[in-house]
């Protein structure tokens, strides 16, 4: 684990070393690049992290809203497809039916989602935060699907020679074994939600990392924009490689 460490550290050091001295040389040359050095980006960096920002309280204000909105996204979109999906994998009309809207739903990009949830409900809070439901949703309905599937069949039919009733060969027989492709299909769809922020955040919002992010745009300054776009990739590795796999460890001890 501590090699692992040392050895991610490493190579981030040797990206920026380089993403330094590629921006110092065109300075130097006189090439006109638009990508700021890596110290530029790092010093921006660190004045977020002092909580400084031009609009709203403290860079932690966007930072938790664009969070709590990724949660919530994630959450509702993952609920939907956690039902689907158990009717997909139980029934074979109900997969028949749902397959394609799920395909459809998985292949509409983000931008396409948000200018078509506007059209439907107008730039608001539920807007983005619908735009990440929406994405996810499917990501979650195909795992399950997956996972009901692969449940051992001497138990199902063990079940049914019980004459046991839907609920109880639900509880007991089919969420226990696919609680590892819940986990996984959550893990997936909050780090999709992430990525995906910015995005859902540009539907008429004022504030959000990605509201930030938009307003550097607009004022050509690249140095914060990457700060801010630096901040979701560190969320994201937080909830991968504190939340999540810290919680895989204690949850699905069985299956090592």
């Amino acid at each position: 684990m501590k090699r692992q460490i040392i050895y991610v550290i490493a190579s981030v050091a040797l990206l920026l070393s380089l993403w330094e001295v590629f921006t110092a040389a065109s300075e130097i040359l006189h090439i006109n690049l638009y990508i700021p050095r890596a110290s530029s980006m790092f010093y921006e960096l660190l004045q977020l992290i002092r909580g400084d920002t031009p609009i709203g309280a403290n860079s932690y204000f966007h930072i938790l809203q664009s969070l709590r909105r990724t949660t919530a996204g994630a959450l509702i979109g993952s609920a939907v497809g956690f039902v689907v999906g158990i009717l997909m994998g139980l029934r074979e009309r109900a997969e028949d039916f749902f397959e394609s809207w799920n395909w459809v739903f998985a292949t509409i990009p983000a931008v396409m989602w948000a200018y078509i949830l506007i059209l439907v409900m107008g730039a608001s809070e539920y807007t983005a935060i619908a735009v990440l439901a929406a994405i996810t949703y499917p990501q979650m309905a195909f795992k399950i699907s997956r996972g009901i599937k692969a449940v051992r069949n001497d138990l199902v039919e063990m079940g049914k020679a019980f004459n046991a009733k839907l609920f109880l060969m639900l509880s007991e027989v089919y969420i226990p074994q696919i609680l590892p492709h819940v986990f996984s299909g959550f893990r997936y769809s909050l780090a999709l939600g992430i990525k995906i922020i910015a995005i859902a955040e540009l539907v008429g919002l004022s504030n959000g990392i990605g509201f930030m992010m938009h307003y550097w745009w607009s004022q050509r300054n690249f140095a914060p924009l990457l700060a801010w776009g630096s901040i979701l990739v560190f969320l994201g590795l937080f909830f991968e490689f504190v939340v999540f796999r810290t919680l895989e460890k204690r949850m699905f001890k069985w299956t090592h």
